[in-house]
């Protein structure tokens, strides 16, 4: 079953900031959240073998 959420179509600030980057300046963000998030994802596998 799909339910619909009626959020407002208001515009998001960070959408704003982030439209004003340079495509370097994009990356370099991305490269950094898929750092991060591969951190994240070796850390939890770690704690799992871990137990």
């Amino acid at each position: 079953m799909q339910l619909n959420l009626n959020f407002p179509q208001l515009p998001l600030p960070h959408e704003e900031v982030w439209a004003q980057l340079s495509d370097a300046d994009r990356a370099a963000a991305l490269q950094a959240l898929a750092e991060l998030i591969t951190k994240a994802a070796l850390d939890v596998e770690q704690e799992a073998n871990d137990d």
